[in-house]
């Protein structure tokens, strides 16, 4: 299954964002992910999780923190997500988004939003990755 490279661009644009250096007063998100089938990943896999603002429904979700994982071992895949504190408004909600990518494939992806930090949400998740749908033929 093909995606436009479009699709891939957010995931690029989200590095970029989560450039910012964390110093030692930094913290984390942690977790695994778990894929739904039984699937050996190849060597060039890449998990992508993402720490991000979901309060406002429709608005793009500001990025709070970014990870990359590299030819991530056999699932259950361990994760970590550094945040700086000073970042998170108690007033806010935020979740986990996560996808595992081969080249330009979309191969897993996150079909909900795991809370976490605020309002009573912890700050570890296991995450479930789903395949998704094939794109509508036109």
């Amino acid at each position: 299954m093909r995606y436009p490279s479009a699709l891939l661009a957010g995931p690029a644009l989200l590095a970029l964002a989560a450039c910012q250096p964390f110093g030692a007063d930094s913290e984390a998100v942690t977790g695994a992910l778990t894929l739904r089938e039984r699937i050996a990943l190849p060597p060039q896999a890449v998990a992508v999780v993402s720490v991000v603002d979901i309060s406002e429904a429709g608005e793009r979700d500001a990025l709070l923190g970014r990870t990359e994982i590299i030819g991530p071992s056999p699932p259950p895949i361990p994760f970590r997500v550094r945040y700086q504190p000073a970042a998170v408004d108690p007033e806010r909600r935020y979740g986990v988004r996560a996808q595992i990518v081969v080249g330009q494939e979309l191969w897993f992806a996150s079909d909900q939003l795991y809370p976490v930090l605020t309002q009573g949400a912890p700050d570890r998740v296991e995450v479930m990755l789903d395949r998704p749908a094939p794109p509508p033929i036109d």
